[in-house]
């Protein structure tokens, strides 16, 4: 303590302190700035236990008043709302007398425009002709009960309120379904770009063989442009060959050990977690077929600084500059065809469009897709097109637990 006294005397006259007097003060320094941190953070509305931001609360829609009067003149009450979309809003409603719940969707014409009448059509073609519809498209197609055109005087105020209704609203009554699980969901649909792929769905590829000839047959295709410039005359029969050796080896069971001339730390996808161990075994073959079709002129190939002196600064040899090019394409293509829809976002669309759903045997591999692959099938037939097939226009009835295709307004005939 003495010595402690002496360091301050010398610190307020001037001299210079030890080492312990420096503790003591950056002590009180950084003492002074916790105590500012939890004030900031009390003002927030934040505990001190907690750095983390609260969680957005979604908003509270309220029904247009008069709107809400009509369902109340048709026996219904409104429960809750539900949900809501670029033109439209979702709430429940229960029977006063039955007690039966349903779902009221309301579309704003002013906001929707032309994609009303679209949406009314669509809607009504259900209404009158789900009867007739096959069994298997039943199962997966929203139930309609109602479908109305309510004129704008009936729903605003002498305001003018609420302004988005002024020119009149669709109204639908149909099903009242529940959110499908997401394990599901991610699974089948694209819900998140940047959400690592669920694992579930990277093991039912790889343990399908017809699955894994798709995947390695596109991953093959997406490096023909690097090889046809390292390799000469490349052809379909050089891309033959190595999907053929690829698969072979793969099935085989071959785990070939990391390639000397690829940089692993540029690869993003190669060391996922939810990859092992089969994707980087799967890459590492692609790495070494490609390195072995490589003519020897390329493998011995020294750039030269004059020649090539942007490539000079990354690459010492053209085979480091052909492998690190295929090696990249190769680990983004892998997580786009793993990451890709199973069923398509639209369906006219084919599996090499990127709003085009999985290949034939990828699709054979998740059963639970069917049933909606075959009514979008039969949709089609009836010369409309399913689109913006994505997580948040599929629900599921609860009671059967089958996927249901919710917005039928987005359907293009």
């Amino acid at each position: 303590m003495k010595n402690l006294f002496e360091n301050f005397r010398r610190f307020t006259e001037g001299e210079t302190a030890d080492s312990e007097m420096n503790d003591l003060l950056n002590k009180l320094k950084q003492g002074r700035a916790e105590d500012r941190l939890k004030q900031a953070m009390k003002d927030l509305g934040m505990g001190a236990e907690t750095a983390t931001a609260p969680k957005p609360v979604k908003p509270k829609r309220v029904m247009p008043h008069r709107l809400e009067k009509m369902l109340e003149e048709h026996g219904y009450y409104v429960n809750r709302f539900i949900d809501e979309g670029q033109y439209g809003k979702i709430w429940e409603i229960e029977g006063s007398n039955t007690g039966r719940r349903l779902a009221v969707k309301v579309v704003s014409v002013l906001l929707g425009g032309q994609q009303v009448d679209n949406e009314e059509k669509n809607y009504r073609w259900i209404l009158e002709n789900r009867a007739s519809l096959p069994d298997e498209v039943k199962q997966h197609l929203v139930n309609v009960y109602a479908v109305y055109r309510v004129p704008g005087k009936d729903i605003v105020d002498r305001n003018e309120q609420p302004y988005q209704m002024s020119e009149g609203a669709l109204v639908i009554l149909m099903e009242l379904l529940t959110p499908a699980p997401k394990e599901v969901l991610g699974t089948l649909f694209l819900d998140d770009p940047d959400e690592e792929i669920p694992t579930n769905k990277i093991k039912r590829i790889f343990a399908n063989e017809g699955a894994m000839n798709e995947l390695i047959t596109n991953m093959a295709k997406s490096i023909s442009p690097h090889m046809t410039a390292a390799v000469d005359r490349w052809s379909k029969w050089h891309l033959d060959t190595l999907i053929k050796q690829v698969a072979g080896a793969y099935f085989a069971g071959e785990n070939p050990r990391e390639n000397m001339y690829v940089d692993y730390g540029r690869l993003s996808r190669y060391h996922a977690p939810s990859f092992k161990p089969h994707g980087p075994r799967l890459l590492n073959i692609f790495f070494d077929k490609v390195d072995k079709m490589l003519p020897d002129f390329v493998k011995k190939y020294e750039l030269d600084k004059q020649k090539d002196p942007r490539m000079k600064e990354y690459f010492a040899t053209r085979r480091q500059a052909v492998m690190e090019t295929t090696s990249k394409e190769l680990d983004e293509r892998l997580f786009y065809h793993l990451k890709k829809q199973v069923v398509p976002m639209t369906y006219k669309y084919g599996p090499e469009a990127q709003l085009g759903g999985a290949d034939k045997y990828t699709k054979e591999t998740f059963s639970e897709a069917e049933g909606l692959l075959n009514a979008m099938e039969y949709l089609h037939g009836k010369n409309f097109s399913p689109r913006d097939m994505h997580t948040g226009n599929i629900l599921m009835r609860p009671d059967s637990g089958q996927l249901v295709m919710v917005d039928v307004g987005l359907f293009t005939q």
